[in-house]
């Protein structure tokens, strides 16, 4: 098959996280990063302001995650990387954005805990 071949297969297989909101009465998936939206996410927390401190919230940081692997249920992104798609995640309920964030954080791996056990793993497997 090859190793493009075999990579361009698994980015179209992507699985997705399906989450149900309540509050919004809607479902929406969660989708794998590409290393292309970790670096969208990673550019975001490395803004800085005039005095040298982090220039970008938390809160907006979670914003920036959610617009980034947030999907729709064919696994295209829900949003884009435009001011005006960050702006309405902005302006979703604060408490949906921390339960969708966690979500994201778990699903990618991104957690301490994941980060842990993916560490524990690679460790067994080398014995």
């Amino acid at each position: 098959m090859g190793i493009k071949n075999a990579f361009l297969q698994a980015i179209a297989s992507k699985p997705l996280l399906e989450v149900k909101i309540e509050d919004y009465g809607i479902t929406c998936y969660i989708g794998k990063l590409s290393a292309g939206e970790r670096a969208e996410i990673l550019a975001a927390t490395r803004l800085t302001d005039a005095e040298g401190g982090n220039a970008v919230s938390i809160q907006d940081q979670m914003c920036v995650t959610l617009r980034a692997a947030l999907r729709e249920q064919d696994g295209s992104r829900a949003f884009q990387a435009t001011d005006e798609d960050l702006q309405v995640i902005r302006d979703m309920d604060g408490a949906v954005v921390a339960a969708l964030f966690e979500q994201i954080v778990d699903f990618n791996g991104l957690s301490e805990k994941a980060v842990v056990e993916a560490v524990k793993n690679s460790d067994a497997s080398r014995n």
